[in-house]
């Protein structure tokens, strides 16, 4: 093997000029040869974990010892994936570190074949629900857009995202409503549950920043439902807490919990609220937080009202009808 290039390891350089197979090649030879020199070339700092993946049914359990922490962690999870097996292969920090370079040195690879597809998604699935590792999403994000334009499955990697429960990976998906490429437009519309922008890139930049200024009017009052494509072939991946809107008592866990009344007077109303058709829970929920943001005061008293004065009131100011 010849020297690699200063921002490579020997095999990552291999791999790029000669190919899979060449690759693969090269590696039997030096491993059939020279154990202890497939060991120096396996712990090269500069892995990626294609590389390893590619080289992944020539690597013999006798030698794990030998490897680092996160390419024995990357080696048994590829093993699980091609048996079908489910079970962990992480532990602590550690397990954190190897699954966050299989991710960061693959995900720019991802395609590779089906079972590299799923060693990505279970390494996203354990970051982000076990780790609670958000600062992937943006990463993530381009991965489930990029499949998404290759035809690719997305379902297995979206439902993990939006596991996150975290608001960035709303906006991280909303960005595609200002991409140059109309299928990430269709995405994000479909992900986010919001009217199709159409194919005018000018109506779709507009888009965007619209949809964040409603983002920021109503995340307090956001809650993701775990609901995946699965489920639904356009999944409502969050909603929004109409009871919370309408009291004016946002939370900050994104998940429906509901209001604890006060006393008997705000449980009435809360009943009362509750017993509305959707669509009048809806409308009365966004006067009431447009209502509160304008006049605190003026919302106070018109809270004390009946609920169906409340309706009455907020139809005559002709925001909308019902």
């Amino acid at each position: 093997m010849s020297r690699p290039h200063q921002g490579h390891s020997g095999l990552d350089q291999v791999r790029i000029r000669e190919g899979i197979e060449g690759c693969r090649i090269a590696f039997r030879e030096v491993y059939d040869r020279d154990k202890r020199r497939a060991v120096v070339l396996l712990n090269d700092r500069r892995l990626t974990f294609p590389t390893l993946y590619i080289l992944s049914s020539q690597i013999e359990e006798s030698i794990y010892p030998y490897l680092k922490q996160r390419l024995v962690t990357g080696l048994r999870l590829i093993g699980r994936v091609r048996a079908a097996q489910g079970g962990t292969v992480y532990r602590g920090g550690a397990g954190h570190a190897a699954l966050r370079w299989v991710l960061d040195t693959g995900y720019a690879q991802d395609g590779l074949d089906e079972a590299y597809e799923e060693v990505l998604e279970r390494a996203v699935s354990v970051l982000i629900n076990t780790y609670h590792d958000t600062a992937i999403l943006p990463r993530v994000a381009d991965m489930i857009f990029a499949r998404h334009r290759q035809g690719r499955n997305i379902h297995d990697l979206s439902w993990a995202y939006f596991r996150s429960g975290h608001p960035d990976a709303l906006k991280l998906i909303a960005r595609g409503l200002s991409s140059d490429d109309p299928r990430d437009a269709d995405l994000a519309c479909r992900l986010l549950r919001i009217e199709e922008p159409g194919n005018d890139a000018a109506h779709c930049a507009d888009t965007f920043p619209s949809y964040l200024q409603w983002l920021r009017d109503n995340d307090p009052y956001l809650y993701f439902t775990g609901e995946s494509m699965q489920y639904a072939s356009a999944p409502a991946v969050y909603r929004i807490d109409y009871e919370r809107e309408y009291m004016q008592r946002g939370t900050c866990s994104y998940r429906r919990d509901p209001i604890s009344p006060a006393d008997d007077e705000e449980r009435q109303r809360l009943d009362a609220f509750g017993a509305l058709p959707q669509e009048q829970k809806r409308f009365l929920a966004e006067h009431s937080r447009r209502f509160h943001a304008k006049d605190t005061a003026g919302w106070a008293r018109w809270m004390a009202r009946p609920v169906d004065e409340q309706l009455r009131s907020a139809r005559a100011e002709g925001e909308a009808s019902v």
